[in-house]
């Protein structure tokens, strides 16, 4: 009974969960679009697209309600229903080629609607309003420094004291007298000193490019000097600009920033080689590039200055279509003659005589020539050190010790080399141990990542791959021929030695530069070693000098040594064999008569022999007789307490031979702080080689994985292809002066 009063209490409707809410059935309606749509929106289009409904025939009356439906549903589209699908492939949504509704693009396709309302919104706004006009001077100020938050110079620097810039900002000095106004337009890269911005001069209109210096007194004197150099470089050395020099239009002060004017140039060479994938360039491009690097440097030696800071970062293009470039970045620039820091170069590019703390001269900057030219030909840097160590290591792994007179005189020797004696007990060195190194220096120095197959330059050079597939036989031929004498150029700029080094008088000369045939190892004319203009000899050069001619004479000593003790063991040996004949000991066995060269009579060569592809045909040095000995106390010390890199010693020539400088660059290294060198970025170039080795048809391995660059590899190919175009042209080679 109970049961059954409880299912006649249900039935009747007793109070129980709520239901869920239901949509409504859907109805049809007769309202127009008119009346459907907002009325300032359906007259803005109308007033768009020309249509105006007062215009428009009245339509007859017994037409109104039975199409009123049909309009309605053909201008808001199909009623959305559900439909049984029997696979997957009819879930995939169906792209309409022309949507309905939109705008066609300018550049190709048509405009969605997220596009209509972000990129093209101005072209949205104008076409609802044709009065509506778009101008960038009304747009909230974009700023275009990290961190854009003012703690520093009354709130216009952040924490590290560079000025926060925005988009149409004025630059421009508060002098009466400086009436150049630059105008903000965006930023083109940060630095060590400093950020770049594009601007444009608002009186003659000319877009530059602006270097803003950080608020701070040793980037002030730096940077002071880059307008010293320049201004010497532009208005009396390179009056033309035909050496492929930066040119600096203007400088002034604002808000306590220095402010430096450049003409406006196009990518870097690093970013040349990023488009093309890490892959190598053409020789005929690097040939191109290092005829007009040797052209800028080449002024720069006659005119007794170091660039100091020479990298692919530091070379411009001065557009994309042709390959002309410009050496910048003079900031580290300096009188050969008045040198201030040790720690100068970037990483990659870093001579020998500077990681070993020698006194130096204009030839560090060949020798990133060299780093440089190699890096084009292959894609990737020649010598990658991860760390001044393995940066030394990898030098020597490649090109051997250096000669025993750099390890004697540099400072910082002891830190790289121990001294070793041979069963002769004559005295050599050797690169320390990893392990060694780095429980000296309390580091983790870890192994070369290995870039290339091979330790020999000239494999690694024949071997790369050839620029092109399907090559005749003939042009094969012809471009081993030109890797021959690329290599040989190439190892006239990277000689250890520095005095054995080419000058760019002489690389200017050799025939990779000047497309003569190269039949043999070229050997340049010793006249050309030192500069045309000043004949003096540079400082660091002088003391490298007496240098070598020490070492030679020490060794020289040594031997004459050895041979006396040798000389007296075999007659002490000679008496004890034969104790009836006293006089044989006069005379060695004939045995040993002719066992050495007439010079190294008696005794075995005082050190190993270390032939150097052109130390005996470039009689540079003078003999030790002619060259006074000067004591090299703290030089010779070599096993002192290696210095750390804050406390170490600079090879200066502040207070030697000043004369003949600039006095401009004299006056500002004079407020340089040696102890205090600025600490360069360090260069973008340094990747870990591919993860999935070494292809088998490229014996080189220096090709990087595509994935590094995504979707560009054809605009980068056709980019490096107008330049390998313009390269070629009968108008660019004819300028210049080595044809």
């Amino acid at each position: 009974m109970d049961s059954v009063l409880m299912t006649w209490h249900l039935l009747a409707g007793a109070p129980s969960r709520p239901q869920a809410p239901r949509l409504p059935p859907m109805q049809t309606t007769d309202i127009s679009p008119e009346q459907y749509y907002p009325q300032s929106a359906t007259l803005q289009l109308h007033t768009a697209f020309g249509q105006n409904s007062k215009t428009q025939p009245a339509r007859p009356s017994h037409l109104n309600q039975s199409s009123s439906a049909l309009e309605t549903s053909a201008r808001r589209g199909p009623v959305p229903r559900f439909q049984k699908i029997k696979s997957t492939q009819e879930l995939k949504p169906k792209v309409n080629a022309q949507p309905a509704f939109r705008r066609a693009n300018p550049e190709g396709g048509f405009i969605s609607p997220l596009q209509a309302l972000t990129t093209h919104l101005p072209a949205t706004y104008r076409i609802c309003n044709p009065t509506f006009k778009y101008e960038s001077s009304r747009n909230p100020r974009r700023v275009l420094t990290k961190p854009s938050k003012g703690t520093k110079n009354d709130g216009y620097d952040n924490d590290d004291s560079d000025y926060i810039l925005y988009v149409n900002d004025i630059l421009g000095s508060e002098e009466a007298n400086h009436k150049n106004r630059y105008l903000i337009l965006d930023v083109l890269g940060q630095g060590t000193f400093g950020q770049v911005v594009k601007c444009q001069n608002l009186k003659t209109q000319e877009v530059v490019a602006v270097k803003v210096v950080k608020n701070r007194t040793a980037y002030f004197n730096q940077s002071m000097m880059e307008v010293s150099v320049l201004d010497l470089i532009n208005s009396k050395l390179d009056k033309n600009d035909d050496h492929h020099l930066l040119r600096l239009k203007d400088t002034f002060i604002h808000r306590q920033h220095l402010c430096l004017v450049f003409e406006l140039l196009s990518v870097n060479l690093y970013e040349l080689i990023k488009q093309n994938q890490f892959r190598g360039l053409s020789t005929t491009l690097v040939r191109v590039f290092a005829q007009q690097l040797l052209n800028g440097l080449a002024l720069l030696n006659k005119a007794r200055l170091i660039h100091c800071d020479l990298k692919p970062e530091n070379i411009l293009l001065k557009n994309l279509e042709s390959p002309i470039i410009k050496i910048i970045d003079f900031g580290s620039a300096c009188d050969e003659r008045q040198t201030v820091y040790t720690y100068i170069q970037s990483r990659f590019y870093r001579s020998p005589e500077v990681l070993l703390g020698l006194p130096y001269s204009s030839a560090i900057d060949m020798w990133s020539l060299g780093c440089i030219v190699v890096e084009l030909f292959l894609g990737l840097p020649l010598f990658p050190g991860s760390s001044e160590y393995n940066q030394v290591s990898r030098i020597v792994e490649m090109l051997g010790m250096p000669p025993t007179w750099m390890i004697e005189m540099g400072k910082q020797a002891g830190e790289f080399f121990e001294k070793t004696q041979d069963e002769f007990g004559r005295r050599s060195y050797r690169l320390k141990s990893l392990e060694q190194y780095s429980r000296e220096h309390n580091t983790k120095e870890q192994p070369s990542k290995r870039y290339f197959q091979s330790n020999n330059l000239s494999e690694i050079i024949r071997n790369y791959a050839m620029p092109r597939k399907n090559m005749k036989q003939a042009e094969i031929d012809r471009e081993l021929n030109n890797r021959v004498a690329f290599t040989d150029f190439v190892r006239g700029l990277l000689t250890i030695n520095p005095l054995e080094r080419w000058s760019p008088q002489q690389a200017k000369l050799h025939p990779f530069i000047t497309q003569q045939k190269f039949t043999q190892p070229f050997v340049p004319p010793m006249n050309l070693k030192s500069s045309v203009i000043n004949k003096s000899v540079a400082p660091g050069v002088q003391q490298q000098q007496q240098a070598e001619a020490a070492s030679k004479q020490r060794a020289a000593q040594e031997a004459q040594v050895h041979a006396q003790a040798q000389s007296a063991a075999q007659s002490a040996y000679a008496m004890q064999m034969n104790p009836y004949n006293p006089a044989s000991h006069s005379q060695p066995p004939t045995v040993y008569n002719n066992m050495y060269a007439g010079h190294q009579q008696g005794a075995p060569p005082p050190y190993p022999a270390q032939q150097s592809g052109y130390g005996h045909q470039m009689g540079m040095m003078q003999s030790p007789s002619h060259i006074p000995q000067q004591p090299y106390g703290a030089s010779q010390s070599l096993y002192a307490q290696a210095t750390t890199r804050a406390g170490r010693q600079r090879a200066s020539t502040m207070d030697q031979q000043q004369s003949g400088i600039p006095p401009a660059i004299q006056r500002v290294a004079s407020h340089l702080d040696p102890n205090a060198p600025i600490r360069l970025q360090p260069s973008p170039a340094y990747y870990p080689p591919p993860a999935d080795g070494y292809s088998e048809g490229n014996a080189s391995g220096t090709r990087r994985r595509g994935s590094r660059v995504g979707g560009n590899h054809g605009r980068g190919r056709d980019f490096i292809r107008t330049l390998e175009d313009g390269a070629l042209g009968d108008g660019f080679m004819a300028q210049n002066q080595w044809r």
